[in-house]
């Protein structure tokens, strides 16, 4: 790997960038799901450097991570809304309240934003950070790193009472993990053939990410319900927050057969 790492660094600079500009001006969906992609890959790869080569340098600033909070908490509104258009699509005025409340808070994270601004934030600190990234990460190096998360995992869902945080940091590992072997496996196909199969991996991480979706939509929904809500939407909301509970407890109890089947048979 050695005289790869920065090259690897700037396209996913690049493709960070890319991403940030695509969210104008309308900051749909998509564009907002594409972007964090491109930030988790580069964080990814950030934390594996920061690991492998201990580096403390390579990590995220303070303006990346504050934006790509808030196009997280848009995200999590944008699934809210499509949740309870689709749980209400026959009867939409039952939700309108909350529905209008999903609306607001959408336009109160988008308004403040300026293009300039952000494209700012997302490219002179980039060519930056290239140039502090040591180049003594090597292939052992990477392994290694591999098989810390490796063990850091399956401690983590080893625990008897393993905790909603302690999955969501499972999750965090493993797509990390992914992420980092997609990176390698695709700038270095001469060595492909040592990389793990990232099937499995992904969808394990994939599942996760959906349990943790389905958490932060119910405490959404339980935030919105604790405020001055009319009793006939009040009354149709908590119907719908008994059926995502439901949901919750069985992908909980799934999730955990999955990830403790498949760490007991990796380690035999």
């Amino acid at each position: 790997m050695q005289g790869q790492i920065q090259h690897i660094h700037r396209h996913l600079a690049a493709k960070l960038l890319e991403a940030a500009d695509e969210l104008f001006p309308s900051f749909e969906a998509e564009p907002v799901h594409r972007f964090r992609v491109a930030y988790k890959k580069m964080r990814a790869f950030l934390r594996m450097v920061q690991q492998v080569g201990q580096n403390r340098d390579a990590r995220m600033n303070a303006d990346k991570k504050t934006f790509y909070r808030a196009m997280g908490s848009l995200r999590d509104t944008q699934l809210q809304q499509v949740l309870v258009i689709h749980s209400f699509i026959s009867t939409i005025y039952q939700a309108e309240g909350y529905l209008q409340c999903l609306n607001q808070t959408a336009m109160e994270l988008v308004m403040p934003l300026k293009k300039k601004e952000v494209m700012a934030v997302f490219e002179p600190a980039d060519r930056k950070l290239t140039e502090i990234i040591d180049e003594n990460i090597d292939r052992d190096g990477f392994f290694r790193y591999l098989r810390d998360n490796w063990h850091i995992s399956g401690t983590l869902v080893a625990k008897t009472n393993i905790t909603d945080e302690e999955l969501h940091q499972v999750r965090k590992i493993l797509k990390d993990s992914c992420y980092n072997l997609s990176i390698f496996s695709a700038w270095l196909p001469e060595q492909s053939e040592t990389f793990a199969d990232t099937d499995e991996l992904n969808k394990l991480a994939t599942w996760l990410g959906t349990y943790q979706d389905l958490s932060v939509s119910l405490n959404m929904l339980r935030k919105f319900l604790a405020g001055e809500v009319a009793d006939r939407e009040r009354n149709a909301l908590a119907h719908l927050e008994e059926e995502l509970t439901r949901r919750r407890v069985n992908e909980r109890q799934q999730l955990l057969q999955m990830l403790t089947g498949y760490f007991s048979v990796s380690t035999e």
